[in-house]
């Protein structure tokens, strides 16, 4: 074989697999929030027009790679415009009169507000999006004590910003989680078809499973700083830890509630080990607080 053709179907090969990790992630998670949807459209016009530039040249490596890069890119494409376009409200949209969730995200929100929302037989805001809000209060008060120990302790160099992206990261996943919640509200109380229902059963499942990834890294990220942090702040950072610890679970049971259903039975299975590997990363990341949290305790400390 003619080394250039090796060399171009070697590339070819690059190329197509490059691809693949991304499209794995979309087809097993749905996750598309961070894929940018005007990059990934000039991507497919370029492999379109790199297609055609190959058939007219009539060079079969151009052809190959290309064709099949735009299959690989087209498909993410297609679910992250879907994904957007079903998570932007509908200006049709039936709305509770009493509800100002859609009108303003939960952050900007006054806390009687919020606990108003929640708190009543048919709230407007889901369990998973309360628990993710309780959650951002463990943020501040775990960025507290690590804030206390570096202004006294400057040697310590905890994670701070580290701390500022996962709560910016867990405000994005709130209203994603919101959102789909309420998209799924709608779907049920308006007797949507099966197809419309299976969607949003989805959307409000993968929400929240992104969501569960992020209060994951936070408690990683606090095993491994929690050391350094002074004693006397040691109970406004363990006071965190418990409500991210209580969201994450109560997050992964409103997945697993939302899996019951009949026709995600397909998505129960393609999450399942992903699930599994979360609930394992949580119950290492306890167990070392748990420990820490003890050693703290201890007589002599």
């Amino acid at each position: 074989m003619d080394i250039a053709l090796l060399v171009g179907y070697m590339a070819s090969l690059c190329s197509v697999t490059s691809f693949v990790p991304q499209v794995w992630k979309v087809v097993r998670t749905g996750d598309t929030a961070a894929i940018s949807g005007r990059m990934y459209a000039l991507t497919v016009i370029g492999f379109a027009l790199w297609s055609a530039f190959g058939i007219l040249k009539t060079e079969w490596p151009i052809i190959l790679t290309n064709s099949i890069c735009f299959c690989l890119s087209g498909y993410i494409l297609i679910r992250k415009l879907r994904a957007t376009a079903w998570n932007r409200p509908c200006s049709h949209s039936r709305r509770d009169p009493n509800d100002g969730v859609l009108a303003k995200t939960l952050q900007k929100m006054p806390l009687e507000e919020l606990l108003s929302l929640v708190g009543r037989a048919e709230p407007s805001i889901s369990g998973s999006s309360a628990s993710l809000l309780a959650a951002r209060f463990g943020i501040s008060m775990v960025r507290m004590a690590f804030a206390v120990t570096s202004k006294h302790a400057s040697d310590h160099d905890l994670p701070i910003e580290r701390l500022d992206s996962l709560a910016a990261r867990l405000d994005d996943a709130t209203e994603h989680d919101r959102a789909a919640a309420q998209a799924l509200i709608e779907t049920l109380r308006d007797n949507a078809n099966s197809s419309m229902r299976r969607h949003a059963i989805t959307e409000a499942t993968r929400k929240p499973l992104s969501a569960a990834q992020i209060l994951l890294e936070l408690l990683e990220t606090v095993v491994t700083a929690e050391p350094s942090v002074r004693q006397s702040v040691a109970s406004d950072l363990f006071g965190g830890v418990e409500l991210v610890k209580g969201a994450f679970v109560a997050v992964m049971m409103a997945i697993e509630n939302n899996l019951c259903q009949d026709e995600v039975a397909d998505l129960d299975v393609r999450t399942r080990q992903d699930r599994a590997a979360l609930w394992s990363r949580y119950d290492v990341a306890v167990a070392a607080l748990r420990s820490s949290l003890q050693a703290r305790n201890s007589p002599g400390r």
